[in-house]
C-alpha cells in the first residue's frame, strides 16, 4: 500500500540585507579581508594538492579532480574529529 505525507518542512534563510537589518552582520558574515584570506588559503591548498598528486592546472577537468581530492580529505578529517 502506498501512502503520501502532505507535511512539508521549510527552512527560510535570510539574505544579507535581512541579516544586516537585524544587526547580526558582523557576527554572521565574513568581511572582505576574511573572505580574501579564505580564497587565498583555498587556492594554496589546491596548489599543494595538485603538486603532491602531479596534476597540472591546465584544464577544468584537472581543476575538478584537485577540488574533489580537497573536499574528500576535508570530509574525512571532519569524520575523524567527530569520532574522537
Amino acid at each position: 500500500m502506498i501512502q503520501f505525507n502532505n507535511k512539508i518542512n521549510v527552512i527560510l534563510i535570510p539574505d544579507r540585507k535581512e541579516i544586516e537589518k537585524s544587526g547580526l552582520l558582523k557576527s554572521l558574515w565574513w568581511n572582505k579581508i576574511e573572505l580574501e584570506e579564505c580564497r587565498k588559503n583555498f587556492s594554496n591548498d589546491l596548489r599543494v594538492i595538485s603538486a603532491i598528486n602531479n596534476i597540472n592546472f591546465d584544464n577544468t577537468k584537472n581543476i575538478s579532480k584537485v577540488k574533489n581530492i580537497w573536499s574528500n580529505n576535508l570530509f574525512n578529517d571532519l569524520k575523524r574529529i567527530k569520532n574522537k
